[in-house]
């Protein structure tokens, strides 16, 4: 059961030229602005295809319902949410580190008393 509402929710395709990236990107502008404008209840297709003057035709061939294409905005939101997180992580991760633990391991942080008993 599981892997019909997955495979429902899977585009049907993926775009591979510039101008249907381009396409593709116009609806996912296009299904932001109509969730924020009318809500997911009054949230159709059609709405989303009238947006960047698209055919509801053209917004099919790549998602097979309003559900897979909601499934694929909030992927690619939380996917650069995830890439943004990462980054910050990073980035702290290594301040904690040149702070903290790259002193314990610079010759000139090692006490006097270690340098004369390990020569």
């Amino acid at each position: 059961m599981g892997t019909v509402l997955q495979s429902s929710l899977q585009p049907r395709k993926k775009p591979i030229q510039t101008r249907s990236a381009r396409t593709v990107e116009a609806i996912f502008e296009a299904t932001i602005q109509v969730l924020l404008r009318h809500g997911v209840e009054q949230f159709t297709t059609t709405r989303v295809a009238e947006r960047p003057g698209v055919s509801v035709g053209t917004l099919y061939q790549y998602y097979p319902n309003k559900q897979s294409l909601l499934f694929a905005v909030l992927e690619r939101h939380l996917n650069l949410v995830i890439r943004a997180w990462n980054a910050r992580a990073e980035k702290i991760i290594i301040g904690l580190w040149r702070r903290w633990w790259l002193p314990l391991f610079t010759p000139t942080s090692v006490p006097s008393w270690i340098k004369q008993t390990h020569r």
